[in-house]
């Protein structure tokens, strides 16, 4: 059966609009949901201090939200996994509106997930596995954050 994109209609761009705002994204993730976002958010902020020269792996990343708190001068390399096509377009265009010239950006989906990633676990959106020899080397200079509300 194919995959609908949830977020490619009204809906998609209401969600964008409303997250990147965190005045707006705290009021309507409480009133919609009975959440508070403010965890999220003071996450994110965190994102504007990161090491120079760092790789972001943004799994989740929506419309590319965490690109609002990352400085395009100190972000080595940026890479945002999303399973939303619609998603990832959005974000394409805020990394070229923030200076991110040579963002990444991958449609993900739990299976090519599984198999690029190893198998996930509980914290894979913040921790990335330290399995390989590769990824050993590359763990000093990575940084994997997600944007999405439901990770805190």
């Amino acid at each position: 059966m194919p995959q609908t994109d949830d977020y490619a209609g009204l809906g998609g761009r209401f969600y964008s609009a409303y997250i990147e705002r965190p005045l707006l994204g705290r009021a309507v993730i409480r009133l919609l949901w009975g959440g508070d976002a403010r965890p999220m958010y003071a996450s994110l902020e965190t994102l504007q201090h990161i090491e120079a020269g760092v790789t972001v792996v943004d799994a989740a990343c929506g419309a590319g939200l965490a690109l609002r708190w990352l400085e395009p001068s100190r972000v080595g390399r940026y890479i945002g996994a999303d399973n939303s096509p619609a998603m990832l377009e959005r974000a394409r265009e805020r990394a070229n509106r923030r200076g991110f010239r040579d963002a990444e950006f991958e449609l993900a989906t739990s299976r090519r997930s599984r198999s690029r990633m190893g198998k996930p676990t509980p914290t894979s959106s913040t921790t990335p596995s330290t399995s390989s020899p590769t990824r050993r080397r590359l763990w000093p200079r990575l940084r994997v954050v997600s944007s999405r509300a439901a990770d805190w």
